[in-house]
């Protein structure tokens, strides 16, 4: 079932969503987010996005975070720092919140056991990767609107050597 916001847009879910984003520094200090491919069958089928589950009346957008979409990756929350900040993007009538956690070091997509309903690819990609990707409409919109806001900047690889972090 989807639902029109007081933005114009469709959404399925009647209440809103919810999002987590993993990020981590790569070893020349840009910032990479995990992104999932989804299957042709879905909304947005063979697009990019975060992993995501829509809530219902009375679901907490921490328990579905926690609970529901922490299982769907098969993500074991010692692996992450948990949140490192919360997102809520009220678009009237429809919310999407986006967790932002950070995995600790050495993680990788191999640590994650993801359920079949995840996707059909997960890799990590930088910033200047996402405009030249077939994202979700609703993951662009985040991107052009969001996403510098969420996640910490770049760091400078040099500066890094410089001072040993």
């Amino acid at each position: 079932m989807s639902v029109r916001c007081n933005r114009g847009c469709h959404h399925g879910g009647l209440y809103g969503a919810t999002g987590l984003l993993l990020y981590r520094h790569s070893s020349s200090g840009e910032v990479e987010i995990l992104l999932g491919q989804q299957e042709g069958s879905t909304q947005y089928g063979f697009t990019w996005d975060t992993t995501r589950k829509l809530w219902g009346l009375y679901e907490r957008v921490d328990d579905i975070v926690r609970d529901q979409i922490i299982e769907k990756l098969g993500l074991d929350l010692k692996e992450c720092v948990w949140p490192t900040r919360k997102l809520v993007d009220d678009h009237g009538g429809w919310v999407h919140t986006t967790f932002l956690a950070k995995p600790k070091d050495g993680f990788e997509i191999s640590d994650l056991k993801p359920s079949t309903e995840t996707g059909i690819n997960m890799e990590w990609f930088k910033r200047k990767d996402l405009d030249n990707m077939d994202l979700s409409l609703t993951f662009k919109t985040f991107v052009e609107n969001h996403l510098d806001r969420i996640l910490p900047p770049d760091r400078d690889y040099l500066l890094r050597r410089l001072y040993g972090q």
